[in-house]
């Protein structure tokens, strides 16, 4: 039985490193992409930051393949503090029905997609 967008997401949340490991070879396989080994490092600064903002799910991505790309550079982990004024200028004035909340892009596209997650309170 395949599962629904909302379940696929809610398990990203509560996420095993082996369950996640496996639907990011699962992930990787289907579109034939590799890592391609050019991205920075995660540092502890992030690990220490973003532990308890982000899922574990997603700290455990970051330590396995730091800020690397993938598929040539289509896709790529985003280093979120280098990414912040970015994202704070995409938002700038932008209406956004959620409360208030410091936004974060964990991921982008080489077309300038991004994905971001959002906390609140906003951490400092």
């Amino acid at each position: 039985m395949r599962m629904s967008e909302a379940q696929w997401h809610e398990a990203w949340l509560h996420a095993t490193p082996e369950w996640v490991d496996a639907r990011m070879e699962e992930a990787l396989r289907l579109r034939g992409w590799s890592p391609m080994g050019v991205g920075a490092p995660v540092t502890e600064e992030h690990v220490s930051y973003f532990g308890g903002v982000l899922p574990a799910s997603v700290l455990h991505l970051w330590e396995r393949f730091g800020f690397d790309g993938f598929g040539q550079g289509r896709w790529w982990f985003a280093d979120p503090f280098r990414w912040a004024p970015v994202v704070q200028a995409w938002l700038e004035g932008t209406p956004v029905p959620f409360p208030e909340q410091r936004w974060w892009c964990l991921a982008r596209s080489a077309m300038g997609a991004m994905k971001v997650w959002g906390r609140s309170p906003a951490p400092p």
